[in-house]
């Protein structure tokens, strides 16, 4: 996924025939990088890269997987049974100092064939899904999206050096202000009780897609048929099940976010609709513990 995601990772797309992690040797690499067994007191999970650095505390190695593929958890299968269970603390540097994740991806997958051993391979499996389509007769969204002027070209990398000159705090400070950064879905400070609004700049159906899928329990595909990139707003309550509105004789406070699937037509035009489709699988064929360092 080329453009920044805050709070969601976007669906990867694997090539359909058997891929070992192992990298050549022309391919990137950490210039320096330690792997170490997580102290079980220590607070985490976390593993966000910042500006050339991928630091990582009580991360499993399914974790590690995830990020290093840029996929969601349903879409691994195999692997060994500690891959959920051992947590490892990884800190690694980059030659670039204001290398991206996209950039530190393939150093990290490489990291973790030379570390973990770890080899896997693809398949495409048919699999219950979400298709994302457009709710209204007319074919478009509402008016609430809007094409975008933002120019994504260098979004990550404008990100990346945001935080390697003013510090991490820097982007968090961006994001507690609701201001906007380029070519992203960020949280904004609004959504009442219960609820998350999220404002996208300059993203694609298939962000959004990729965005809904940890919310809805399965991989939503974009079937839109909408191209190019789009500003949105969304609120949505955190719960899985419908607005106190729609139970008899209880009457919701007006600050009550609906569920996303209903959030999603009332606010943008647009739904999910159940259904089957291909889906990428990263297989786990083999996996070692590594030697600490």
């Amino acid at each position: 996924m080329n453009r920044v995601v805050v709070a969601a990772c976007g669906v990867a797309m694997l090539g359909l025939a058997s891929q070992p992690a192992a990298q050549s040797p022309a391919e990137p690499a950490f210039e320096v990088a330690s792997v170490k067994p997580s102290n079980p007191d220590a607070p985490g999970p976390t593993g966000m890269p910042v500006a050339g650095r991928f630091n990582a505390s009580n991360l499993t190695l399914r974790e590690l997987v995830i990020r290093a593929y840029d996929l969601f958890p349903s879409q691994i299968d195999g692997g060994p049974d500690w891959q959920t269970s051992r947590r490892f603390d990884i800190k690694a540097r980059a030659k670039d100092p204001v290398a991206g994740m996209s950039a530190m991806r393939p150093m990290l997958k490489a990291l973790l064939a030379d570390r973990f051993a770890l080899k896997v391979h693809t398949e495409r499996r048919q699999m219950p899904i979400y298709a994302l389509v457009v709710g209204r007769n007319d074919g478009q969204p509402s008016s609430n999206v809007t094409r975008s002027t933002a120019d994504c070209s260098s979004a990550e990398q404008q990100l990346a050096e945001t935080s390697a000159q003013a510090g991490p705090g820097a982007v968090l400070g961006i994001l507690q202000k609701g201001q906007g950064l380029p070519c992203a879905i960020m949280p904004v400070p609004a959504g009442g009780p219960g609820g998350m609004t999220m404002r996208a700049n300059g993203v694609s159906m298939a962000d959004l897609a990729g965005f809904l899928t940890p919310f809805t329990g399965r991989i939503v595909q974009d079937r839109t048929g909408l191209s190019g990139l789009y500003d949105w707003q969304l609120t949505f309550g955190l719960g899985g099940g419908p607005r106190p509105a729609e139970q008899p004789g209880n009457p919701p406070p007006a600050s009550t976010p609906p569920p996303v699937m209903i959030a999603l037509q009332e606010q943008l035009g647009l739904k999910l609709e159940s259904t089957r489709g291909q889906v990428e699988i990263l297989v786990i064929d083999s996996a070692a513990i590594p030697e600490p360092d």
